[in-house]
């Protein structure tokens, strides 16, 4: 049972994630030599172009940790019920966390298309956009 606690705590550390982190960065945009945050060479060029990546992806991440926090719960009370032994609760936990690392990796992609639809290659808003 200790092992079922352990990995459910592991497992909602992503969700927790998403919801915090994006959370702050919808109030809150590192700056451009921060220590974290998020940084592509696009959202690097200029400030308008990194409060806005920050803020888009951040809304992004809320969303998902939304939609992840309740996914992960649910499952974990399916596998206390099931009573699965430890290898499978395991590989299903694991599976869980590497299918919300993967969701957060994949955001990258509609924040870059977002940047590249609202910045030019220099980081200056494109026209009709501020």
């Amino acid at each position: 049972m200790m092992f079922w606690f352990f990995l459910f705590f592991c497992s909602l550390l992503m969700p927790a994630t998403f919801l915090g982190v994006g959370w702050y960065f919808t109030r809150h945009t590192p700056g451009r030599n921060s220590a974290f945050g998020y940084r592509t060479p696009l959202s690097g060029k200029s400030d308008l172009a990194n409060a806005f990546a920050h803020q888009y992806i951040g809304r992004l991440w809320w969303k998902i940790g939304l939609v992840s926090l309740p996914v992960t719960v649910v499952a974990f009370i399916i596998l206390l019920v099931l009573q699965l032994d430890k290898d499978t609760t395991g590989w299903i936990g694991g599976g869980l966390v590497l299918l919300e690392c993967g969701a957060m990796l994949l955001t990258i992609l509609p924040t870059e298309v977002a940047l590249h639809k609202n910045f030019d290659k220099d980081g200056a808003p494109r026209a009709g956009e501020e």
